[in-house]
């Protein structure tokens, strides 16, 4: 049993660290006229200051040219009320006071050198219901409060001022998780954790998944699969490479595997290491973790 549960954890560990990055290898360039552009890059931008809050639910919250003398400038993560107590008299009342809408802006420019590049704007966490804009369009929803989520904006960019508005509805939900039921603890409101934003090259890694299948006692495999995305013009090959390391950072198993992909179309790549020994099981008492590293080239 104790060796079960460690293979468990350990294989849960991996998949968890499995960095989705996508660092590309420069083509070859023949010409030797400059530099030519990676095949596949990415670049991840702390988006967590620069902020506007208010906490007023605005018909109109969304336009770009919106009066916003009366918002105050905030940091994220943020709470949008601050509870002055955690139990005792009055408590009940306290814990109903985050619960209304509210609006989160934001105002970026980006260089010339992000031309041709998507971006992704990433949220770990708001409480509960987001509906986001971009430049006065709306680009998508997102209902949890524990569930991070992502969207791709780039094509509501344009080369001048761009504005992000978030509508944070933090009312009880009683068709969301976790307030479906009875909630012995505080929900709160707001974007209550970090932003990024994710700029990569046309063609990027959409999604890892890392498994350690036939993991026993000291030995075991790591099985990733790997769906990538090809936004060029023409069909390409990828090359996909999985190196997992020890808790030092010494290399311990490295993978690869190439594949053409379409233009705007994707592809799931499967990838398989030899069996690898000396394996610390991760424990309570040896909580020793390995990371899986995939990138794109």
């Amino acid at each position: 049993m104790k060796n079960r549960m460690c293979a468990v954890f350990l294989a849960a560990i991996i998949a968890a660290s499995a960095a989705l990055s996508a660092c590309g290898a420069a083509a070859k360039d023949n010409s030797n006229e400059g530099t030519v552009e990676p095949l596949a890059s990415r670049e991840t931008i702390n988006f967590n200051t620069g902020w506007l809050y208010s906490p007023e639910d605005y018909k109109n919250g969304e336009i770009k040219n919106l009066d916003e003398s009366s918002f105050e400038s905030v940091s994220l993560p943020h709470a949008n009320k601050l509870l002055d107590k955690h139990k005792g008299p009055g408590f009940d009342e306290q814990i109903q006071s985050y619960r209304f809408v509210s609006w989160y802006r934001r105002h970026f420019t980006l260089g010339k050198e992000y031309d041709g590049k998507r971006v992704e704007v990433e949220f770990e966490g708001v409480a509960t219901v987001a509906d986001v804009y971009v430049n006065g369009e709306f680009v998508g929803e997102h209902k949890g409060a524990y569930t991070g989520f992502a969207f791709d904006i780039t094509d509501f960019l344009n080369s001048g001022d761009n504005v992000i508005a978030v509508r944070v509805d933090s009312q009880r939900q009683p068709g969301v998780p976790p307030e479906c039921g009875d909630v012995d603890y505080c929900v709160f409101g707001a974007i209550v954790r970090d932003v990024k934003m994710v700029i990569t090259s046309s063609a990027y890694i959409a999604d890892t998944f890392v498994t350690t299948p036939g993991l026993f006692a000291d030995k075991g495999r790591v099985n990733a699969s790997v769906t990538v995305k090809n936004g060029y013009t023409d069909k390409k090959a990828f090359t996909v490479t999985v190196s997992v390391t020890d808790a030092d950072g010494t290399e311990i198993a490295n993978i690869s595997k190439e594949k053409e992909i379409e233009s705007g179309n994707e592809a799931e790549i499967s990838l398989m290491s030899e069996s690898i020994s000396s394996l610390r099981l991760w424990s309570l008492n040896d909580p020793y973790l390995y990371t899986a590293k995939t990138t794109l080239s």
